[in-house]
């Protein structure tokens, strides 16, 4: 009859709904346990609205989103060194210490005597430096020039004496040059005596000048930065009115005899 049939169809129907809970119930309980035991995250509700979630980002449609960037960062190319750039460049430098890089753009340099005459080495005068008395004089002691000498930065070229040399390269490194770090701040003029860097002068780089008189002005470290010159306030063949670039340390010792000098800090 018709009433059996519906009756046997309700009975299916609610046969089949408390299969579907059960089967939903199940899968509640599992999930609440993967997420007790960590083995499943909740679902980001956070920007839900729009579909993305924070850890992604947006894509335009008809893109693909790519994980590689080929774009520099802004830190990249600041910490890329600059592009060398070398040009024809020319000096004349008197007695004195000059650093390559600083004083003069490093390079391969052509030498050659202006005026006066004294000794003329580089610190790596055993590996295309040079280690030369030059000068105008024409006799078999004083060279008038020196060509090639390998002057890369932080070299020092040193000159002696009264010589005037005129240096000349056809491709110096004129865009990588830096300052100078100087500890030196104060003046300081100086007579007769010995005097000691640290407790009479402070420690740096100096520029030596004639004040008056004439005499020898000498320091224990010769040959590491310092200085054994003929000065005066009349420049000749004999004494020179000025010495760039002496360097002196803690402990150094300057002897003056005869001439009262100056001290400048280098710039």
């Amino acid at each position: 009859s018709k009433e059996r049939d519906i009756m046997e169809k309700n009975a299916k129907k609610k046969k089949t709904l408390l299969i579907v809970g059960i089967v939903v119930a199940v899968l509640v309980v599992v999930y609440i346990i993967c997420i007790a035991t960590g083995n499943v995250k909740p679902a980001e509700t956070e920007n839900s609205s729009s579909g993305i979630n924070q850890s992604e980002t947006a894509v335009e449609p008809g893109a693909s989103q790519n994980t590689t960037k080929n774009e520099e960062t802004p830190q990249e190319i600041s910490s890329k060194e600059p592009e060398s750039v070398t040009e024809a460049y020319s000096i004349t430098l008197s007695a004195g210490h000059y650093t390559a890089g600083v004083d003069f753009p490093a390079g391969k340099y052509n030498l050659s005597a202006v005026s006066g005459g004294g000794n003329v080495s580089s610190s790596n005068m055993y590996s295309g430096g040079l280690n030369e008395i030059m000068g105008i004089k024409d006799d078999d002691m004083y060279q008038k020039s020196f060509n090639g000498a390998v002057l890369d930065k932080g070299v020092v070229l040193n000159i002696g004496g009264s010589l005037q040399l005129k240096l000349d390269s056809d491709a110096a490194q004129t865009n990588d040059m830096t300052s100078r770090q100087n500890t030196a701040t104060e003046e300081y003029t100086l007579s007769a005596g010995n005097y000691t860097c640290g407790t009479d002068f402070e420690p740096g780089e100096y520029v030596i000048t004639a004040v008056s008189g004439s005499g020898n002005v000498s320091s224990d470290n010769l040959y590491d930065g310092g200085l054994n010159e003929i000065m005066g306030t009349q420049a000749d063949d004999t004494y020179i009115t000025t010495f760039n670039n002496a360097t002196f340390k803690e402990g150094n010792i300057i002897t003056i005899s005869g001439v009262t000098i100056k001290l400048t800090p280098s710039k």
